[in-house]
């Protein structure tokens, strides 16, 4: 029998990118205060009750983030901030277990866990709460753009009609902006008014943040989430509308610990992992973390110096990857996605998706990134064929190594990666951080 085919359109949706113009910087207060208590955010993983094609061809790799970088107040090289993280972490302590346990510890017992869901190992989400009463909305945590917004009830949209929408009306705490907003996607533009309101998220409130209430939603993307919007934690640089991304608001106002947040992204039903705003959990995590710089303050965009699979070797001293929870495939130039599916056996088919042939996934090679870490370093990390190559079904295996159209060879490593590897994602010292998640 033949596997199941995905729709052109909705290939198309695979490759959904927005493309945000990047805005001055907010400023962020990171002075001295007394420690306030971690958030915590535990996942759980919730399937669909059966495998449906369409729904999960959209699942797969939308993304919500921007294709283009924004460049202010970014460093020149890689080396003008190996100084400034050798100092941050030359502190840090190995626990007998490996793990590393530096200026940024967990603490158990000031945790405020919140749950979160996980569709089909393609989507993470988390449920928030706006407005006073509280207005609950479930929203992707995304670190490939940096605007909160959800559905307002000004929408008529058939997206956010299937979605929960904001009513300014039922909210005391309601202060009016209605400056208006568009962020760009592949398929259209989302348009709609800046509001400011509470955000309760954990056991916490942040009070009177900026957000976006969504007036229309473009395409389908957005119809068939299983999210009702977006919550970004990507830097202030891709902002929309000099809107504070809400974890800026989290570390002014002394909400978060420190400066920093880390997502574990579990690999089952029983475990969908956790994010922890604030913090890390060594216990999520074997051996030490180690860390990578910011090479360009938009994106948490890291150097990627070599890719290796099987024969093939990719030299990419100029590239760089960007570390994205809201992209679940890994997006790379289009010459590389040839090359790298050319590898595996995979063919392209008439709705522009790779595909391997089920039987042969174990048989494939590892695929090595190695990237550039401090004072000339670097690092490899490694995934296996059952970590690349995406099982929708006994019959359909899909590879994630997604075509995309960029002039400056950008990789976007998605949940494909991120399932493997612990991360953590540090805004005062302008690092990303990998370890082993268990």
């Amino acid at each position: 029998m033949a596997p199941r085919r995905i729709s052109s359109a909705l290939a198309r949706a695979v490759t959904l990118f927005a493309a945000l113009k990047p805005l001055p910087k907010a400023s962020l207060n990171m002075s001295a205060t007394s420690a306030p208590p971690l958030l915590r955010m535990n996942l759980t993983r919730t399937a669909p009750t059966s495998f449906d094609p369409l729904q999960a061809a959209i699942q797969l790799g939308i993304k919500y983030g921007t294709s283009s970088m924004a460049g202010s107040g970014a460093p020149s090289s890689v080396a003008a901030l190996a100084k400034q993280l050798e100092v941050a972490y030359m502190n840090d302590t190995i626990l007998s277990d490996g793990s590393t346990q530096g200026v940024y510890s967990f603490l158990s017992n000031q945790e405020q866990p919140v749950q979160l869901h996980n569709y089909a190992n393609s989507q993470y989400y988390a449920d928030i709460s706006i407005g006073t009463p509280p207005q609950k909305f479930s929203v992707i945590l995304d670190t490939g753009s940096s605007n909160l917004w959800v559905p307002s009830s000004s929408c008529t949209s058939i997206s956010c009609l299937l979605h929960s929408q904001y009513n300014s009306a039922d909210s005391s705490s309601y202060k009016k902006n209605d400056s208006s907003v568009t962020i760009h996607y592949g398929s259209g533009s989302m348009t709609g008014k800046i509001s400011n309101d509470d955000l309760h998220i954990g056991g916490f409130t942040v009070p009177q943040v900026d957000f976006a209430e969504a007036i229309t939603e473009p395409g389908t993307a957005f119809l068939y989430g299983k999210f009702d919007g977006i919550f970004g934690l990507a830097y202030d640089t891709l902002s929309v509308d000099h809107a504070v991304p809400p974890f800026y608001d989290m570390v002014n106002r002394h909400i978060v610990q420190e400066p920093i947040f880390s997502f574990r992204i579990g690999p089952s039903e029983s475990d969908g992992g956790e994010v922890v705003f604030g913090g890390v959990d060594p216990s999520h995590y074997t051996g030490s973390i180690a860390y990578f710089p910011v090479t360009k303050q938009g994106y948490w965009q890291i150097g990627l110096n070599q890719v290796q699979m099987g024969s093939l070797t990719l030299e990419l001293s100029s590239a760089g990857a960007a570390i994205d929870t809201g992209t679940s495939l890994i997006m790379v130039p289009t010459d590389h996605a040839d090359s790298l599916n050319k590898v595996i056996g995979a063919t392209l088919d008439a709705d522009g998706q790779y595909s391997v042939p089920c039987a042969n996934v174990s048989s494939l090679p590892m695929l090595d990134l190695t990237f550039a870490g401090i004072n000339g370093s670097s690092s490899t990390y490694s995934l296996a064929s059952s970590d690349y190559i995406v099982k929708m079904d006994s019959e359909t295996c899909i590879s994630a190594f997604s075509p995309m159209s960029t002039p400056s060879g950008l990789w976007i490593l998605g949940d494909v990666f991120l399932r493997k590897y612990f991360s953590v994602f540090d805004l005062g010292n302008n690092a990303v951080g990998f370890a082993l998640s268990k």
